[in-house]
């Protein structure tokens, strides 16, 4: 709804800014209700620990995105099992979650992989697709990259977006342990 919106709001005559505005105060409200809702889920997860490791929820995770589509997911996970403290794991595994959808939604890849490693300082995760790519100079950051970026950044870690149209996408975060 709110990406409707706001591709609505830049149709609107620059005359009616009463209109912008309140279309403006909309997205805003719609933005904040979605944070609001996501704070309470992540809330519901189970305690620690009953909670599988990183690399079974990663796998779940690829196994029920990638279950409607063609392309082919692989998951590398090389990074010790305890490395990720569970807060942090639960931005990795959003930020993997976001940029596989976008992937399998959008690229039209066959192959798409994800990667994640770490050390006793950082943990990074990519996610790279063959897919049909798309111009980052031309194509306005839409709320998915804006949720990743702005979780990465909240960690105090890095988001880059590589792509290019024809030579498919990488999305990497790296954030600090």
């Amino acid at each position: 709804m709110g990406l409707s919106i706001q591709a609505q709001v830049n149709r609107i005559d620059p005359v009616q800014d009463e209109v912008r505005r309140r279309l403006d105060e909309a997205v805003e409200k719609l933005d904040e209700t979605i944070s609001a809702l996501r704070r309470f889920i992540f809330d519901l997860r189970p305690p620690v620990w009953a909670r599988p490791s990183l690399r079974q929820e990663l796998a779940d995770l690829v196994g029920q995105l990638a279950g409607p589509y063609q392309a082919r997911v692989a998951l590398d996970v090389s990074c010790p099992p305890d490395l990720v403290p569970p807060a942090l794991g639960d931005e990795l595994v959003a930020v993997v979650k976001e940029a596989l959808s976008n992937a399998l939604r959008h690229s039209g890849a066959r192959d798409i992989d994800v990667r994640v490693d770490g050390d006793p300082t950082r943990v990074a995760v990519s996610v790279a697709d063959d897919g049909r790519g798309f111009d980052p100079a031309r194509v306005r950051r839409g709320l998915g990259l804006a949720n990743m970026a702005a979780r990465v950044e909240a960690a105090g870690g890095s988001f880059t977006v590589e792509s290019a149209a024809g030579r498919g996408t990488v999305v990497r975060a790296s954030f600090p342990l």
